[in-house]
């Protein structure tokens, strides 16, 4: 599809229909088509916008995730959406939201996808060794954030293929998958967002207290699928090959290196080796 008039708008506001309890106070702020969502809510948070307010859109049509790479979706088949958070929660821990928000991704995916969906360190959700989500979170406060604004694009009903077997152009990173592409059905856009935001409400209700961090690093680890993986480790100062052998409190990757010695990085782009092939 070329341009935003060759699809149907969704109803997004259908969404409500499947909230309740708390969730019930989302706002959902809807454009046909926008250069991004995140830009949306992060200019409605500074003007004051509430805690929960959700800005969806049929067509993200140059959106930035992190490192300032692009994430595009296709008219009216994917996921795109940005939700502003207001909680007390101290700026040392506003890291915190990031695991938090492809907690939440993974937990709705696994009810379509129970034994494939995984995290990938820090926050890509994956489907087997593919990439399904991404997700981007601004944090803005000086001793405590006065807002988290977290982007989230989850590949829906687009289709994507898998590079053929044993093709030499096959890139490092392993093709995108879609929802659609692994169980070949498609999903009503409205139900899952609804079911990703009440997610996202308890994962980053956790975030608020020491008792709820903790149980929100443990539930992480749990869907964790760098940890125990052979990884390489990707920086401003280049690549390091290494083991992922756990996640910290803070949240940050704990890996061992060649040499055996214990590492621990905050920020970094994780590359997952290459599984062999079953014979």
């Amino acid at each position: 599809m070329e341009n935003s008039e060759q699809f149907t708008p969704v109803d997004w506001q259908g969404v409500k229909k499947f909230l309740s309890g708390h969730s019930a106070r989302h706002e959902i702020n809807w454009t046909r088509e926008t250069p991004s969502t995140q830009i949306l809510a992060k200019e409605a948070a500074k003007r004051g916008a509430p805690d929960g307010s959700v800005f969806v859109t049929d067509w993200q049509n140059s959106g930035r995730g992190r490192r300032d790479r692009s994430w595009q979706s296709l008219p009216g088949m994917d996921l795109t959406f940005s939700v502003i958070t207001r909680r007390r929660v101290a700026a040392k821990d506003a890291p915190l939201f990031s695991l938090a928000a492809s907690l939440a991704v993974c937990e709705a995916l696994r009810i379509h996808l129970p034994e494939s969906v995984s995290i990938k360190w820090p926050n890509d959700v994956l489907a087997g060794e593919r990439k399904i989500c991404g997700i981007i979170c601004e944090c803005a406060g000086a001793e405590y954030i006065d807002y988290a604004v977290t982007g989230i694009g989850i590949n829906v009903n687009s289709r994507h293929e898998e590079p053929a077997p044993g093709d030499k152009k096959i890139p490092q990173k392993p093709a995108p998958t879609s929802l659609s592409t692994e169980t070949g059905r498609s999903f009503g856009l409205p139900e899952l967002l609804a079911l990703v935001l009440e997610e996202l409400d308890e994962a980053c209700s956790l975030v608020e207290s020491a008792q709820g961090r903790a149980a929100l690093i443990e539930s992480y680890k749990a869907r964790c699928g760098t940890i125990g993986r052979a990884v390489t480790i990707v920086t401003d100062e280049g690549g390091l090959e290494c083991a992922a052998v756990g996640i910290s409190d803070d949240g940050a990757i704990i890996v061992l290196d060649s040499s055996g010695k214990k590492r621990t990085f905050n920020a970094a782009d994780v590359i997952h080796a290459r599984l062999k092939d079953k014979t």
